[in-house]
């Protein structure tokens, strides 16, 4: 049976591992991705901590219109999971206990299939559950899209799509995982690719570009959406004349993020086809490339004509692709907290 791991502090809450001594055969788990599985007893149906954890689970995503929640859930008793609940990929469970000392959040890996987290949230009763949960909702959202996105980037891995990665390679001078089934759609000179996997009903897209240096620009929002539209405007829509721009219906968000060390400014907006009716929610991501006088961008979006089914985890799957970004002579990104000078951000 797999350690169960009892996390205080953030760092290990996100990086708990799982006891790989233990090679006993376990079978393939069940649920799609972002899919939680809620186990919970009769007493704790109605109650504060339960509320609190599906209040943290089922919070709007965003940036993604219609909403979607952060994850979808289904809840069940403790004596209803057996058989294929059993080996579902994520299980959350509460219990109480009147002789616990103190909450605890533990978190166990592959202890019923593979792959599969386990969560454990203790408390000695209800209000003590709710407590905890609230503290640690930041970690708990982190610790579920870090599990799977790290799914994600094995399965791409194992299936990867090499002659693209190979064109990003000598265009960009980064090494890239791209998942199999994307297609290259075009390439301009030496800084600008575009790639996408396209479905019956609906699309995920990826365009890269580079720009150089310039010692006056501070990466805020309207800078990076700026340049975004420059490099949007070289991938065409349906309708003669038509082609993709940053919708200003809905104001984009920047924010810095880091990415395997590496820090990023993290864009989340809404794209649209200028003289067409297509659009979706995109994320962008921009960083300095260590071996060269140039910024980096990393654009990717999504398109259904049914939105509201599947928007974030084709959204996700795509943010996926940027944890595989490994620059071949290594250094780090002169970008920094004060370089975001955006008013949204400065107030967060």
């Amino acid at each position: 049976m797999k350690h169960i791991h009892y996390l205080f502090l953030l760092v290990l809450f996100l990086t708990a591992c799982k006891n790989t001594s233990d090679t006993k055969y376990r079978p393939a788990s069940t649920g799609n991705p972002y899919d939680v599985l809620i186990i919970v007893p009769d007493d704790l149906r109605s109650s504060a901590g339960y509320d609190s954890l599906k209040n943290v689970l089922q919070q709007s995503c965003e940036m993604i219109e219609p909403e979607e929640p952060f994850v979808d859930t289904r809840t069940i008793k403790p004596e209803q999971m057996s058989g294929v609940l059993k080996k579902h990929r994520n299980i959350f469970m509460l219990r109480t206990n009147p002789d616990y000392d103190e909450s605890q959040i533990g978190v166990s890996y592959d202890l019923y299939a593979t792959p599969q987290m386990v969560v454990y949230i203790d408390g000695r009763n209800s209000d003590s559950l709710a407590s905890i949960i609230h503290r640690r909702r930041n970690q708990i959202q982190k610790l579920i899209d870090k599990t799977e996105k790290e799914r994600f980037v094995a399965r791409m891995t194992r299936l990867p799509e090499p002659k693209l990665s190979d064109t990003i390679a000598k265009m960009f001078g980064i090494q890239m995982t791209i998942p199999r089934g994307y297609q290259l759609r075009n390439a301009i000179g030496s800084n600008f690719l575009w790639f996408s996997y396209e479905m019956p009903e609906s699309s995920q897209g990826v365009f890269m570009y580079t720009y150089p240096i310039d010692s006056a620009r501070k990466f805020n929002t309207n800078d990076i959406i700026k340049l975004r539209n420059d490099f949007g405007a070289l991938i065409p829509g349906g309708a003669e004349g038509s082609y993709m721009s940053t919708s200003e219906a809905l104001s984009p968000i920047s924010r810095k993020v880091i990415i395997n060390g590496r820090p990023w400014i993290e864009t989340r907006g809404f794209w649209e086809l200028e003289n067409d009716f297509m659009g979706g929610p995109f994320v962008s991501y921009t960083t300095i490339d260590p071996n060269s006088d140039r910024v980096l961008c990393i654009d990717e979006y999504v398109y259904s004509p049914t939105p509201g089914k599947g928007y974030r985890n084709f959204l996700r799957q795509l943010e996926s692709i940027v944890n595989t970004v490994s620059f071949e002579k290594g250094g780090t990104s002169n970008i920094t907290t004060d370089t975001v000078r955006d008013s949204s951000l400065n107030n967060q």
